[in-house]
């Protein structure tokens, strides 16, 4: 607890509690989103606001700037001075103060600020991006677990492109802020105004992305080591020189994404394959998957003709609903089908798991049950691996009592198996379980899920999701995938007919968890 925190937890009850629409706020003297919400309230009804929310949107900084941001000077009291010292405090910078007048010592503790923070202006006036960054949790502080480069890359994006996307986290840690202010200096690099610019690498922005080769310098150049260093591949300075180390890691990054030609041009291709979790969706791919049955010959060799070599399917359940509701479980007929058209098949198990609190221990047995049954069925081989889905975007907090238990219920019952587990999910939810999974199935194509931004692609993937469309002359709705070459798929079937009970009766006792659905529920 500290003590300067609860006074302005007090302070604001005792000031604010009355106003409307301010609510009450904690006084343990922990910092938390409720204590800088409350400030945030209490800001707004000073600027003569009467809705009060909890966002420091447009409406709060344009009455910020236009009367107080000229104002508060030395000597200057007022109860936003309260709320500035009380944000500070917060923050964890020592003002000294919690008096309301704004002293030298109120000055240093804003200069600090902007020093921490990176940006240009170091002198002690507050406009609307100084109190949005004082109102939040943001950092501005390496912390535990943070990159000291990671923050040196937040601080200068703040020093460089503070107009287009304000004043953003400096705490090493790379995440969503610090992934969308790299989108905003390449659009920034592209000629783009503050108005036009949106941190998001839409088509404006691909059509505009230049092709950058050895020699080149500038802004260009240092966006794309930062893109580098965050992925992993490279640990040289943030100079703005293509030096042979930058040429060097941007064939590594060719090569672990599977993105010919392997050269050291930096063209779309890497630049938004750095920048975002789908890359370049014109790229071809050596694979697809779909939630369609293929039930011709013809679509399967159309897809073979597209140059396609290997074909996702699902193992169980269906799409849709009520009359567009459709089976998208593989069948033995299909499974002919497709390797008769020299197609390789890859398993996914997702029958549900559109919630987060669809995932446990006990759903992960079940699941697992399901599948490999389904896959022995079959005929799929040993070794095959089956991906189970995590199609929803789990935020990080979440996912050790989530995906984590439900890998481990699904590993308690494959691993007596013949079959291996892998897993479809963002790149964070397979970086959580890549200890229990072999390879991983990456949900790339969601790019805008909290998992995909700030994360690096897993060192086991085997497939990514990148792209949706509908085509292979075929007509179907599917995902481009693309192939790493770690997992070879299904190329052959064996015959195998075995009961569930005498396939799971051994595990299910050990693990001690409730009686599987009969094959009668499961082959419903």
């Amino acid at each position: 607890m500290d003590e300067m925190v609860k006074e302005t937890q007090v302070w604001l009850n005792k000031t604010y509690g009355k106003v409307s629409g301010f609510g009450k706020v904690p006084e343990d003297g922990n910092t938390g989103w409720n204590t800088v919400y409350g400030l945030t309230r209490a800001l707004q009804h000073e600027l003569g606001i009467t809705d009060l929310v909890d966002n420091f949107g447009p409406s709060t900084a344009a009455k910020w700037d236009t009367q107080f941001a000229n104002k508060v000077k030395t000597g200057f009291k007022h109860n936003v001075v309260k709320i500035i010292q009380g944000g500070f405090w917060c923050k964890g910078i020592n003002p000294e103060d919690f008096t309301g007048e704004f002293t030298t010592n109120t000055a240093a503790a804003v200069v600090e600020l902007k020093k921490d923070a990176g940006i240009k202006d170091t002198s002690a006036n507050v406009n609307s991006d100084i109190m949005k960054a004082l109102l939040t949790m943001s950092a501005f502080v390496l912390v535990p677990g943070g990159d000291a480069k990671i923050r040196s890359m937040q601080q200068q994006l703040n020093h460089d492109y503070q107009a287009y996307t304000g004043i953003l986290p400096c705490d090493g840690i790379y995440q969503r802020d610090t992934n969308t202010a790299l989108i905003y200096a390449l659009q920034s690099v592209e000629g783009m105004d503050t108005g036009t610019a949106n941190g998001y690498y839409g088509p404006g922005t691909i059509n505009k992305t230049p092709t950058v080769n050895s020699g080149a310098t500038g802004a260009i150049v240092k966006i794309i080591q930062y893109g580098l260093y965050v992925n992993g591949f490279y640990s040289g300075a943030f100079n703005g020189q293509f030096t042979q180390n930058v040429a060097d890691g941007i064939v590594s990054f060719r090569k672990f994404m599977k993105l010919p030609p392997y050269t050291s041009t930096a063209d779309l291709t890497v630049i938004k394959g750095l920048l975002t979790s789908n890359g370049n969706t014109n790229r071809s791919s050596d694979g697809v998957d779909m939630a369609t049955q293929i039930t011709s010959a013809a679509t399967a060799k159309s897809l073979k003709a597209a140059g396609y070599n290997i074909i996702g399917r699902y193992l169980t359940g269906s799409v849709g609903t009520g009359a567009d509701k459709r089976d998208k479980n593989l069948t033995n007929t299909e499974v002919k089908l497709l390797l008769d058209a020299n197609l390789k098949i890859f398993p996914i198990y997702e029958d549900g798991g559109y919630e987060e609190s669809y995932f446990n221990s006990k759903q992960g047995f079940a699941d697992a049950s399901i599948a490999v049954n389904t896959a022995r069925q079959l005929g799929l081989p040993s070794g095959t691996v089956i991906y189970f889905a995590v199609d929803v975007d789990i935020q990080d907090g979440n996912m050790s009592s989530t995906v984590v238990p439900y890998f481990e219920g699904i590993t308690g019952i494959i691993g007596s198996t013949e079959y291996k587990a892998g897993i479809y999910g963002t790149r964070n939810a397979c970086l959580h379980v890549n200890h229990l999974v072999k390879y991983s199935f990456v949900a790339d194509m969601s790019s805008g899920w909290s998992g995909n931004l700030g994360f690096k692609m897993p060192e086991n993937w085997s497939f990514d999701q990148f792209n949706e469309f509908t085509g292979a002359s075929t007509g179907i709705d599917m995902d481009q995938v693309a192939v790493s070459g770690k997992d070879n798929g299904v190329s052959k079937v064996t015959k195998v007919n075995i009961g569930l009970k005498s396939i799971f009766e051994t595990d299910f006792k050990r693990h001690s968890e409730p009686r599987l659905p009969s094959t009668a529920q499961i082959n419903h």
